[in-house]
């Protein structure tokens, strides 16, 4: 007699929250409906216009960073800040204002595409001016760069797709009196920029504003119109982690996508700034690159998740992995640091190959030890279901070797079903077919 067992389960139908408009032609034949249509045509090309000079004005930033290596001396001065963020920008922003052109998003990504490349553009050509021979209209192009970048960092584009995200709409009510405050910055900052006595740009010696007031020194007692717009950054960042938590269904997995890459930028940039005034004094290379790699790279690819394709990506493992690995390299570097430093200093010799080599075997060893107690660790605090689910199977597995009867097996294996995915109905059908 063989046994053939079949589990029917039955789970609760979650109802689509954006219910697709559906036109009949004349056959009857059911077509859904683009929810993007009656855009007019010009908009993608000037979506892929605005990419496209996004993208030059990053090369040609590249173009004059080469011209003017000799006079660089350092990555900060290089400016990568203002040449792999444009690029990221533009074909992040040329995705999603192609495929959501209702959607301001991506035409903020666009607009700092331009911005900052632009204004990548105008710093080197201050310090080809400044540093090699004089350039025609030197003063009036750097004149730009001061205030086209508030338009973009802290408490211009940057601020406002804090406030913006996902959907282009301010979340309540109780934001519209911050967004004014922030405009209302916004426009006090461009006007400062615009008449201050002296442009200072990165790299290059300082040029006189064309139409600066003595009296204007951004650097002077105007100084705190930066900090007025950091902390109003830092209130708009903040904000997105007060509405990831109140956030529910699918607008919470996008919020965490955006917090996920803001979190992670805000403590390595925390971190590379405690280092500078102990490790890393006076290095100008790590904190470029924290910068290049958090806002060019990682926040505006998983802006891009988050809006078009976020369920492809389950947004709780990447944290979960992200944590894991994170923790497991501070705790092997620190064990590292611990072995050769401590025990180096002790015997005075830091150096010694003998002590570097068997550090390091021991690191190596306790790899796999410590990512298993620490992915248990996590899926305890974390993913609570997840280590309970694995649980429930060990447990299941383990008392099914001992069952013989039938109607045992069926009642352990419906026990498991339900505790692991709990399902709003459960049916086992047992078929018997008698061999001939």
């Amino acid at each position: 007699m063989r046994s053939c067992v079949s589990i029917r389960m039955a789970t609760q139908r979650i109802p689509a929250q954006v219910a697709p408009t559906v036109a009949r032609d004349a056959e009857g034949r059911g077509a859904v409906r683009d929810p993007e249509a009656g855009v007019p045509r010009w908009v993608p090309r000037l979506a892929l216009g605005l990419a496209v000079l996004g993208v030059l004005t990053a090369l040609a930033s590249a173009a004059f960073a080469v011209a003017n290596r000799t006079a660089l001396h350092n990555l900060q001065e290089i400016g990568p800040d203002s040449i792999v963020p444009p690029i990221g920008f533009s074909l992040i922003g040329l995705l999603l204002a192609a495929r959501r052109p209702r959607n301001p998003i991506g035409w903020m990504f666009l607009a700092m595409a331009v911005l900052i490349g632009f204004g990548g553009v105008v710093n080197q050509y201050g310090v080809r001016s400044t540093r090699f021979h004089p350039l025609p209209l030197v003063g009036w192009i750097a004149w730009t760069h001061d205030w086209m970048s508030w338009l973009v960092f802290p408490v211009g584009l940057a601020t406002f797709f804090y406030l913006l995200f996902p959907d282009g709409h301010l979340q309540s009510r109780r934001w519209r009196w911050f967004a004014w405050l922030a405009g209302g910055l916004l426009i006090f900052g461009v006007v400062v920029m615009m008449f201050q006595r002296t442009i200072q740009l990165n790299g290059a010696r300082p040029i006189r504003n064309p139409i600066g007031l003595r009296f204007v020194d951004i650097n002077g007692s105007l100084g705190f119109v930066w900090l007025a717009g950091l902390i109003v950054l830092v209130i708009a960042m903040a904000g997105t982690f007060v509405r990831t938590r109140r956030a529910g269904g699918e607008l919470r997995q996008q919020l965490r996508w955006l917090s996920f890459a803001t979190l992670v930028t805000l403590i390595a940039v925390a971190m590379i700034t405690v280092l500078g005034f102990t490790v890393l004094k006076n290095d100008t290379t790590v904190f470029p690159i924290v910068i290049v790699l958090g806002y060019g790279v990682a926040l505006p690819l998983s802006c891009g998740i988050a809006i078009l394709k976020y369920r492809l990506y389950d947004i709780d493992r990447v944290i979960r992995r992200t944590a894991l690995y994170g923790l497991l390299t501070v705790i092997l570097v620190a064990i590292y640091v611990a072995l050769v430093v401590g025990i180096g200093s002790a015997l005075g010799r830091t150096n010694d190959p003998l002590l570097i080599a068997g550090s390091t075997l021991l690191v190596a060893a306790l790899v796999r030890p410590l990512r298993r107690r620490i992915q248990t660790f996590l899926d305890r605090r974390f993913a609570r279901r997840r280590y309970d689910a694995a649980g429930i199977l060990a447990t299941f597995s383990a008392r099914l070797r001992d069952q013989v009867d039938l109607d045992d097996v069926r009642g352990l294996l419906q026990g498991a079903v339900v505790d692991t995915v709990r399902p709003a109905q459960v049916g086992i059908w047992i078929k018997n077919d008698v061999a001939p």
